[in-house]
């Protein structure tokens, strides 16, 4: 039956979408939001487009037309977003391959090996930030439009006025709404030369046409240069191309830094992006998953393998041999990647720099696609051997992205649990509070983009600018020792980000610790300073924590929006310490004792002795000494290092406690288990 298969053009985007899924759908529907997804979930929730278009007008003004015709029916539910961010995805690998076909209509074979090369390749692994690329691959896809309909202009000469004018148009509006695949223009006259190579006899003639069909284009992207670097007047250009500058006060450093840059940048995108995938932490059996990464490496490597062989495709090339052809890829290749890094290195960026500056890869990744099939097919003629290594390259490059997907996955879990921990033990809280750490909580998720995400769990005021909350790592705050005394007397916290500031005081924080891994979120107070096992930093500021900044009856009917965040998880241990812990801060000593015998009774315990405190003083102010002696001590025997909290919290309790002989005993006993001094 198998030999009786073959597969045509119209095979082709189906078989990128099967890749495209295989790479970036698996844990679609348990992906969440990360980075700058936030600030866009955020606003739109809280102040719909219009909140969105202030926020891009400081450095994209023109851009919130994708978000605009969007978000109406993406709403704010993860899965839309990452549905509409994979289609998107495939629908620019689909543009990359139609652009190309025109370029070489004899070359499908070659060709449809980049289209999935392209769809995979790992120097860009940020397709889970599902809000921010789903709108970036409109625009990439507007480019690869563009450039198709330019080359096919000269292919189908009936149709060219109308792909000329469909060419210009999505140029046009993918230059104006984003600067990334700018340096990509620069193809337009590399693509016209090979695409009207049978058009003319000589070479002069030859250079005429191309600048005839290119001058419309240069027009549009000498008009965009003036208006981008001239007209426009931006609050912060974060993207300005510097290096020019530089250039002409400093040439020879600024040469020198730019030379290094870009040899760096072209060695990591064509080559070592490709370490990763390949790893040998990766052979590992008894890890689960990793296995099951490798069963859709080679499942993946298989199917596209059996696919290309099977292959009857039109309009291709006779024979797979080694040709004129793979040098022209070569050079097409390395000549897009500097094209596409053109504007990263004009705003002095590279690739090494910046925990998501893999994102500045992505015009480039166009190029290291062609540039890798065409060095394969320069390497050896055997077709055979051509279906192995690129099926290989397809495999790996699938496997990278189906597990830097799962660490996204992972995240998005401890974002949640996080979020509603904190909704749990804080209901509502009062607005102009800093919410301090003592570093960075979630991998794929920043300081100011955990900022939006935790407004974005309480109601705010409508169209305020003012944020209520933010989130601070405590060094960005305190830069050495010296500034603790000025932090626990009263320092100013102020932030801005375009349209959100933030105004607050050191003394109306609250400072939290929070390892995902078996313990509960903490939100600490001043008696917590005793506890060895938080950082020094976190203990030496604590004075400063202000739990009356949290109201506990002050829930809104809605939050944290569900559509968001999903539905409210099932309650395990770390729901009753929270909810305990806010009845201690109330002093409600019966409600603590009561959702302590409920977890008990459900079988949960603490991972981490600290948990137990609310309740070891529930039982002690409730004159249950007994109780809290034997909590006490099991806390000291499973983990020795809470001595000193249990010390300290037995010291407050016998200072706030008349003296009574039971309590007396309970004391002196737990002091000497506990060995306090």
């Amino acid at each position: 039956m198998l030999t009786k298969l073959y597969f045509k053009n119209w095979t082709i985007p189906f078989a990128l979408f099967l890749v495209c899924f295989v790479s970036y759908g698996v844990f679609i529907s348990r992906l969440g939001f990360y980075w700058d997804d936030w600030h866009v979930i955020f606003l739109t929730q809280t102040q719909g487009i219009a909140g969105v278009r202030d926020f891009l007008s400081f450095d994209r003004p023109l851009s919130v037309w994708t978000y605009a015709l969007t978000t109406p029916f993406l709403g704010t539910a993860p899965l839309s977003r990452h549905i509409f961010a994979l289609l998107t995805r495939w629908l620019s690998v689909s543009g990359m391959w139609w652009s190309l076909h025109g370029l070489w209509p004899h070359r499908t074979r070659q060709v449809t090996w980049m289209a999935l090369l392209f769809a995979v390749y790992p120097i860009f692994t940020q397709q889970a930030i599902s809000v921010i690329y789903g709108q970036v691959f409109i625009l990439y896809g507007l480019f690869f439009v563009s450039l198709g309909a330019m080359v096919w202009s000269l292919r189908i000469s009936r149709y060219s006025i109308g792909l000329t004018g469909l060419a210009l148009a999505t140029m046009i509006l993918h230059l104006v709404s984003v600067e990334y695949f700018v340096g990509l223009e620069l193809l337009r006259p590399l693509f016209l030369w090979l695409a009207l190579n049978d058009e003319t006899n000589t070479k002069r003639a030859r250079l005429s046409q191309v600048l005839k069909q290119w001058w419309p284009y240069l027009v549009v992207l000498f008009a965009y240069v003036i208006w981008r670097l001239f007209i426009v007047k931006l609050a912060e250009d974060t993207y300005a191309p510097t290096l020019l500058n530089n250039l002409i006060t400093n040439p020879i450093p600024t040469f020198l830094t730019l030379v290094q840059t870009a040899l760096q940048d072209f060695i990591h995108i064509s080559l070592t992006s490709w370490y990763n995938t390949l790893q040998p932490s990766l052979i590992d059996i008894g890890n689960r998953f990793i296995m099951f990464s490798w069963f859709l490496v080679f499942l993946t490597a298989m199917a596209i393998a059996i696919y290309i062989l099977r292959a009857s495709f039109n309009n291709e090339a006779a024979g797979q041999t080694t040709d004129t052809w793979s040098k022209y890829g070569l050079f097409v290749g390395g000549y897009t990647i500097l094209a596409g890094m053109l504007p990263v290195w004009l705003i002095e960026r590279n690739l090494s720099v910046g925990y998501f500056s893999d994102r500045f890869s992505l015009a480039a990744m166009f190029g290291a696609s062609i540039l890798s099939v065409s060095l394969v097919y320069l390497i050896t003629n055997k077709p055979m051997s051509q279906v192995v290594l690129l099926s290989a390259l397809v495999g790996l490059a699938v496997g990278i992205q189906v597990r830097i997907s799962n660490e996204y996955r992972w995240d998005w879990a401890k974002q949640k649990n996080f979020y509603w921990q904190l909704y749990w033990r804080a209901p509502a809280i009062e607005p102009r509070t800093a919410i301090i750490s003592d570093d960075s909580i979630f991998t794929y998720v920043t300081r100011y983009s955990l900022s939006a995400a935790i407004n974005t769990i309480y109601p705010q005021e409508t169209g305020a600018k003012t944020q209520a909350l933010w989130f601070f790592e405590i060094y960005d705050v305190i830069h050495v020792e010296k500034h603790v005394p000025i932090f626990l007397d009263g320092m100013d916290l102020d932030y801005s980000l375009r349209n959100l500031s933030f105004s607050g005081s050191s003394k109306d924080s609250l400072i939290i610790y929070y390892e995902p891994e078996g313990r509960c979120l903490w939100v600490l107070n001043p008696n917590d300073a005793t506890y060895i096992e938080l950082p020094q930093i976190i203990r030496e500021i604590l004075p400063a924590a202000n739990l009356a900044r949290i109201k506990p009856d002050g829930a809104v009917p809605g939050y944290p929006p569900e559509t968001i965040f999903g539905s409210e998880p099932a309650h395990t241990w770390c729901y009753y310490y929270q909810k305990a812990d806010l009845a201690r801060q109330m002093g409600d000593w019966e409600e603590v004792i009561s959702l302590g015998e409920e977890a008990k009774r459900l079988g949960f315990k603490p991972a981490n002795q600290f948990e137990i405190l609310p309740f070891i003083e529930a039982y002690a102010y409730l004159g249950n000494w007994n109780k809290a002696e034997e909590l006490s001590k099991d806390a000291y025997r499973k983990q020795l290092n809470i001595q000193a909290l249990l010390c300290s919290t037995w010291d407050r309790i016998e200072a706030s406690t008349p003296s009574d002989p039971q309590r007396d005993v309970a004391i002196a006993n737990t002091n000497g288990r506990v060995k306090c001094p």
